[in-house]
This record gives C-alpha cells, sequence and structure tokens, in this order.
C-alpha cells in the first residue's frame, strides 16, 4: 500500500500553530477550539480569560457573553488601556453569537472569542456557535465555549469539534461519562483520581486530545502534568 504524500512539505508549506513565543511553554497549537464544562460559579471564566491571558498570542478578543459580569467588565476595560498603549484594536463584545460573522474576521490575525452562558440561550446561539468551531479554524479564529453540562446531545458537535477540554467541578455522572469517553471504562476511576486533584476554584483538569504526546494530555491548568 503507498501512503498518502505530505504535500503540505512538498509544497513549502508552514505549519503556522506552534508560531508563537509561548508555544514551547505550553505545547498548545492554535488556532485550536476548547470546550470548557462545570457548575455555575466555579471559575469556569476566570480559568479561561487566565489561559488567554496565559498564552498572549492573540491579535484580537471576542467576548460574546448575554448580560454584563463584573469578571468580564474588568478584563474588557483593561483590554481596552492595552488598546490605548498599543494604538490598535483588540477587545470586542456582544451579546448573541448571530452578531459575529465569520467573514468579518482578518485571516491574518489570531483570533481568540469567548462563548460564555449562550448554549441555553436559544437554538439561534447553539447553531451559530455550532458553525463556528466547524468553519472558524480556516480564519485563525480559536474558540473558547462554556457550559455548565457536558452530556447534552446539543453540545455534541462542540466536543467532536474541540481539541482541548477543561473540567471545573463537574457533576458525577458527568465525570464518569467524560472518563469513559477519553479513556475507556477501565480507566474511569484514573480520570476521577486525576480530577480530585483540580478541585480548587484556581485548579483545572486540562485536557490535551490531539497531541501525540501522551505526557501532555492530562494537566492540572497549563503546567502540572498527570502521568497514567
Amino acid at each position: 500500500m503507498c501512503p498518502a504524500k505530505n504535500l503540505y512539505d512538498a509544497f513549502g508549506i508552514k505549519d503556522n500553530s506552534t508560531n508563537y513565543k509561548n508555544y514551547e511553554k505550553y505545547k498548545i497549537k492554535l488556532p485550536s477550539h476548547f470546550f470548557c464544562s462545570g457548575a455555575s460559579g466555579r471559575g469556569k471564566s476566570n480559568c479561561v480569560l487566565s489561559m488567554i491571558v496565559e498564552l498572549d498570542c492573540f491579535d484580537r478578543i471576542i467576548i460574546v457573553v448575554p448580560s454584563n459580569e463584573i469578571l468580564y467588565d474588568e478584563f474588557i476595560k483593561r483590554m481596552k488601556q492595552v488598546e490605548k498603549k498599543r494604538k490598535t484594536h483588540i477587545i470586542s463584545t456582544f451579546k448573541n453569537a448571530d452578531e459575529i460573522n465569520l467573514e468579518d474576521f482578518d485571516k491574518d490575525k489570531r483570533t481568540a472569542i469567548v462563548f460564555d452562558d449562550l448554549l441555553t440561550s436559544g437554538s439561534k446561539n447553539l447553531k451559530k456557535i455550532n458553525d463556528f468551531l466547524i468553519r472558524s479554524r480556516k480564519f485563525g479564529i480559536s474558540c473558547f465555549v462554556l457550559s455548565q453540562s457536558w452530556k447534552s446531545r446539543d453540545l455534541a458537535t462542540i466536543r467532536k469539534n474541540s481539541s482541548y477540554f477543561l473540567i471545573k467541578e463537574a457533576k458525577p455522572q458527568d465525570l464518569e461519562r467524560i472518563g469513559e469517553e477519553l479513556l475507556g471504562k477501565k480507566d474511569v476511576q484514573k480520570f476521577i483520581n486525576m480530577y480530585k486533584e483540580c478541585s480548587g476554584f484556581l485548579d483545572c483538569l486540562f485536557i490535551d486530545n490531539v497531541s501525540l504526546d501522551e505526557r501532555l494530555r492530562f494537566r492540572n491548568y497549563l503546567d502540572n502534568l498527570f502521568i497514567l
């Protein structure tokens, strides 16, 4: 059997997914999509915004949230100050996913979009978010989708198109399902044990579902590795 040729190499097409200053530190390829699941009030927004700041590579940041929240308001305020210093537009906010369109994005700029508290706000939002996760990587966009649930059928497309998962405080039944999906039934308890070590407000079980390096697959937030 003749294997397919790597035309990216043959045509000299560069892989820009690792072309940012903090890649070697965090080993996260961009653009990629992130799904953050956990109970209300357990720090999902804090975890996602912290990650965006740590990666420190996005030209544009878009927050899509239906109502004002203190953490987002302060983050936006501070990003506005950064805009003044850099004399460039960085941060934008919207209340519904329908307000943004892929065709409005510059493919040469790296963009982060945070979709928070939208998955119960109507089918239009869900449809639009699904569309972004399916199509937006070609536009240089990384989506961060926050949800209180993992198991809903409506979230299947989002999970399928996500490369990275962030698990905050999860319901026991959700936790078993996540472990079974990612590791299989026999290793569910290993997954639960890792999760229990990430139970603090500033902790997060971070799952890399694309890396070929098994050492990077499970981490507490971005740093501490779990070895199965």
